[in-house]
């Protein structure tokens, strides 16, 4: 026989008060309850007892509201919210005293041959958000026979949680029972046993183990034992599987942050809530189950407005701080009764102290993050501590090479410290990312930062500095060729933490760290169209940059990257003075691939001034350092520049020669997307010099290369250039089969803003052939005023698509007078629309 106590306590009365209708479906408690005389007549004698002032206005609210949220309560009362959970707790206990005391309960026998009534599950009084998926998971496994299941994660992710609601899930279904044995406050192994006896209230006979005893209790039941919080106690897992191995009917699920290593173990990793990144879209910012979580917990403390989207921007940007951790929400959620949401925001960033103050009917590792964070942290040895520590510094993912470069040690034995902390949850391994496979949580970040003196934490940036300007440095070269699409996803991973090396050289009063990072990221700024961040880190220095320098040789590089970025005139800042200095210093310590750069991008820069001579000579003088220098790779960039210029001048034989010579060059290099500009120039030069057969063929060859139809882009740029070779040539048949093969593809689609004044005259020939001459004028008129109203910058030459269309034109139109509208607007959606409705109209698509 084994005895049941129906003992009221804490729980039993808050559930009375709050939820009874879950006592009412427990088989003991609808029994006490209806010896009682039922619900209403038990909770009528609560107001009948006396109480203290305080407690009876408590009791008549909570009775009066049974369901209704804390903000209710509070606003009743008039007191803060943890006033208020202090004063309840006074109140259960009060209650539990005097209803233990009225209805004294004898012990309540059940024989080992029919099942005890199943154990009463205390449930937090917050709502349960996110994890129904998991529930399901977790349902199935139970159901498919699994013995025991660990759930393990991070501190604070939830786990004891979602063990409770999946044991109230299985309550009273097919006879189950739910125990629920908790071990946070058992220091040693030893006293695990006695501590499972005294939670099951287990009689233990002078003959019997402790063991047998526990197994005597569970023999006869169908069960479901929660082991919470084992791993503090490592070798409580194979005694508990060896106590229970012989039990037939139970299943465990234990709940740990590391696993346990039993046999036959399920291991079910706890993850932290999905949460919005840092710039979301708003309309989806509420679907986040971290976001969900944390309005909750709001409108617990405050009235919220749940379609606010300022407050729906400071909750994504909360919930992404602290990484969709479930307590640190709830914690920060906390304070907002005392703060405001942007200052919660801003305080978080770098205050782990904010999360502190939590809910007092919890356990002590669990009402503040750094004490859930301590306790994890102090089962480590302490070589992996001091690990932690260093690798705080990292403000995003790292790999090995980098934890080992930042903490000095080998990398197997980093590998070693890494695997313990994933055991332990402190660090998370990345999913999606290739390079930076670990991470960690920003609430534990911040906790083992600040164990470290400002000396130590000093030392580290500047490690952790080294180590990516390093990584940085060969970026420039090898963000270009076959190694573009690595090293880009590289860079890209490493971002936050490239900028976190940006904010630490910033702050050394030598300036070569920052340099040398301004001067090698410049094309990975300039590939991932960062040019206002990039503008936000270089600017500042330009009056450093423009003074006399140790470091000159970083000094020229950094100035080059200035150039690129500085793009409007300022009081303090002039590109033309900065061009002067960067050369000048070039020439002086013989920086001539510095030079000969400058001097190309600089010519690219104020090619559309009319400054015609000007850039040519600057050109010239960039390919003539390359060839100097013998840099085959570098001196195609101002040989291509100076062929474009060649033909903005009309000198078509000549660019013709020296897009021909690129060619050569490119396919040497073995780069196709040279070899396909060079041959496309080509293709324009011919056409314009009425070579048009040999046009046909250059552009032929290229649709004849593999990878040409996977840019669609180029693609159709290709059949237009070939509309208007077929136009010239008089072939209608040609010409036509071209727009049927590739218009099909352009409809409703982005691609024909790639080329406007191309795909603008290619319609307009093909509308020639078919005789549409008022449509050929809309068309013509349509393309300038694209131009004039400046919403497609054209390049130099391409205004020669406009004079040859106007030429072509004229043989149908005496006056092609043209006054710009005013109100037009050339976007992406209305151009394709234009478009298309003129290609329906020729063709009937």
């Amino acid at each position: 026989m084994t005895q049941v106590s129906t003992q009221w306590n804490d729980v039993i009365v808050h559930d009375l008060l709050h939820y009874p209708q879950r006592l009412a479906q427990h088989h003991t408690w609808s029994t006490v309850i209806a010896e009682a005389g039922g619900l209403e007549q038990l909770r009528q004698q609560l107001l009948e007892f006396p109480l203290k002032a305080k407690q009876r206005r408590v009791l008549e609210v909570i009775l009066a509201h049974p369901e209704a949220s804390v903000v209710r309560y509070t606003d009743l009362l008039a007191m803060h919210h943890a006033t208020f959970h202090r004063q309840q707790n006074a109140l259960c206990q009060s209650l539990s005293s005097f209803l233990n005391a009225q209805y004294s309960q004898p012990e309540v026998l059940a024989a080992t041959s029919e099942p005890a009534p199943s154990a009463h599950v205390a449930l937090p009084w917050t709502s349960f958000v996110g994890r129904q998926a998991d529930i399901e998971t977790l349902s199935t496994l139970l159901t498919n026979g699994s013995r025991w299941i660990s759930l393990v994660g991070t501190g604070g992710v939830g786990k004891t949680r979602l063990a409770l609601e999946l044991a109230q899930h299985w309550l009273g279904l097919d006879s189950i029972e739910i125990h629920v044995l908790r071990f946070a406050d058992v220091q040693r192994f030893e006293d695990v046993g006695l501590a499972c006896a005294q939670q099951l209230q287990v009689s233990i006979q002078a003959e019997q183990s402790l063991e047998h005893a526990l197994q005597h209790f569970f023999a006869q039941r169908r069960s479901l034992v929660i082991l919470d919080n084992l791993e503090h106690l490592p070798a409580a897992g194979e005694w508990f599987a060896t106590l229970f191995a012989e039990v037939a009917q139970l299943q465990v699920l234990a709940t740990s942050r590391v696993r346990l290593n039993v046999a036959k173990e399920v291991i079910y990793e706890v993850d932290v809530l999905a949460y919005p990144p840092p710039a979301p879209n708003m309309d989806h910012v509420r679907s986040y189950p971290a976001v969900q979580l944390c309005l909750d917990r709001l409108e617990a403390v405050r009235l919220i407005d749940r379609d606010d989207e300022q407050l729906l921007e400071w909750v994504g940007q909360i919930c992404h701080q602290v990484a969709g951790l479930p307590l640190a929400i709830e914690l920060v959620a906390a304070r907002a009764a005392e703060y405001s949401l942007d200052a919660i925001v801003a305080a978080i960033r770098t205050d782990l102290g904010l999360l502190a103050d939590g809910p007092l009917d919890v356990d002590l590792r669990q009402q503040t993050m750094a004490a859930t964070i301590g306790w994890s942290y102090r089962l480590l040895p302490a070589e992996t501590q001091a690990i932690l520590q260093q690798l705080s510094v990292f403000q995003a993912g790292w790999d090995v090479a980098a934890a080992a470069a930042v903490c000095g040690g080998e990398q197997e034995l980093i590998d070693d410290h890494l695997a313990l902390l994933l055991d332990n949850h402190l660090i998370t391994q990345v999913q999606g990312h290739r390079y930076q496979t670990y991470a960690i949580l920003e609430p534990i970040r911040q906790y083992v930062w600040a164990l470290l003196d400002s000396i130590n934490q000093q030392q580290l940036r500047l490690r952790h500095c080294d180590y990516y300007t390093a990584l940085v440095l060969p970026s420039e070269d090898l963000l270009v060729g076959p190694d573009y699409a690595l090293w880009s996803k590289l860079l890209h991973e490493a971002y936050p933490n490239i900028q976190l090396a940006l904010h630490t050289a910033r702050n050394e009063p030598e300036p070569l760290r920052l340099w040398q990072l301004l001067a090698a990221l410049y094309r990975f700024w300039w590939q991932e169209d960062l040019i206002v961040e990039a503008q936000a880190w270089i600017m500042p220095q330009v009056p450093f940059l423009l003074q006399t320098s140790q470091y000159s040789y970083w000094q020229a590089r950094a100035l080059y990257t200035t150039l690129i970025f500085g793009l409007k005139d300022t009081p303090t800042y002039s590109r033309e003075s900065t061009f002067h200095y960067l050369v000048q210093l070039a020439q002086i310590h013989q920086f001539k691939l510095i030079e000969a750069k400058a001097k190309n991008f600089y010519a690219i820069m104020i090619r559309t001034s009319k400054k015609t001579n000007q850039v040519n000579a600057l050109l010239m003088d960039a390919i003539n350092i390359y060839r100097e220098i013998d840099d085959t790779v570098n001196i195609l960039s101002p040989m291509l520049n100076y062929g474009n210029s060649m033909y903005g001048l009309k000198r078509l034989d000549e660019a013709y020669q020296i897009y021909a010579e690129l060619l050569e060059k490119f396919k040497q290099n073995g780069d196709y997307d040279g070899i396909h500009t060079s041959m496309k120039n080509m293709a324009i030069m011919c056409i314009y010099l009425e070579r048009y057969t040999e046009a046909e063929d250059i552009i032929l060859d290229m649709l004849k290369e593999e990878n040409i139809g996977q840019n669609l882009i180029q693609y159709n740029l290709l059949y237009m250039f070939l509309i208007k070779v077929y136009f010239f040539l008089g072939d209608y048949q040609k010409m036509h089969a071209c727009a049927q093969n590739i218009y099909p593809l352009a409809i409703d689609n982005t691609i024909f803003i790639g080329r406007v004044l191309t795909i603008c005259e290619s319609i307009i020939y093909l509308a020639i052939n078919k005789e549409y001459y008022p449509l050929v004028l809309s068309m013509y008129t349509y393309m300038l005023n694209a131009i004039h109203v400046e919403q497609y910058t054209t390049e130099w030459f391409q205004y020669e698509f406009i004079d040859q269309t106007r030429i072509v034109l004229a043989q149908y139109y005496e006056n092609l007078e043209f006054i710009p509208d005013e109100d037009f607007v050339l976007d992406y959606h209305s151009f394709n629309d234009t478009m298309n409705y003129y290609i329906k109209l020729i063709y009937g698509f």
